[in-house]
């Protein structure tokens, strides 16, 4: 991760530093390597992931104090994409909470539909469980995001690291932690969270800490 100082101007009166972003041979981040930072990881010889909810989530290894391995999932973009778009939009409804009436049911049944068969049969049965009266359609918005996340964190099933630490909005912390519970992820593996807020505050200022001691 490189950073660049500007000077301020006549125009512009306030110094800034570009911090450049981090890219693996397939994968690339802008932003959330100073989230990575801001999570202040303890340099230690077990590899722990960072898991940063949102529109692309990212999945970080660390091990020895450096990160090791970048994993990218499109669960928000495709969240977004499904559930207001194509014909899957008409089977859902926006605007409940997790922990309001059934909402967490239908999402821990998404979490654990996503491990028994592909996303692509999943998805449609968000339309039949609307054309069969299954649940409402509030019910299947959250089934349907626990259909997205359960996929993207099935990967942490069988290959799970010696911690992780999830960062980002309480919402999806929420939503991710609720998930990783469903997967029986947290039985072997201890979860810590942090607000996207707090880390990414420390990793802002403990990269202008870094760039000050470079000058």
């Amino acid at each position: 991760m490189a950073t660049k100082a500007i000077a301020s101007t006549t125009d512009f009166k306030h110094s800034t530093l570009l911090i450049s972003g981090v890219k693996s041979e397939e994968d690339v981040m802008r932003g959330e390597e100073t989230q990575l930072v801001g999570c202040l990881f303890p340099n230690t010889a077990e590899e722990q992931l960072f898991l940063h909810p949102g529109t692309h989530a990212k999945h970080v290894l660390v091990k020895n104090g450096q990160a090791i391995s970048l994993k990218t999932y499109m669960t928000g973009e495709l969240f977004s994409l499904l559930s207001t778009k194509g014909i899957l939009a008409a089977s859902v409804e926006a605007g409940g909470k997790l922990e309001e009436g059934s909402n967490q049911q239908w999402f821990a049944r998404g979490v654990r539909d996503s491990r028994k068969a592909s996303l692509l049969h999943n998805a449609f049965r968000v339309r039949t469980n609307d054309l069969f009266k299954k649940a409402s359609k509030q019910e299947n918005y959250f089934y349907l995001s626990g259909l997205l996340i359960g996929s993207e964190c099935s990967d942490l099933v069988d290959s799970s690291p010696a911690s992780i630490m999830l960062a980002g909005e309480p919402v999806l912390v929420d939503y991710y932690s609720t998930a990783l519970r469903v997967l029986e992820v947290t039985d072997n593996c201890p979860v810590q969270t942090k607000t996207a807020e707090e880390v990414t505050l420390n990793g802002q200022m403990a990269v202008l800490q870094h760039s000050h001691l470079e000058r």
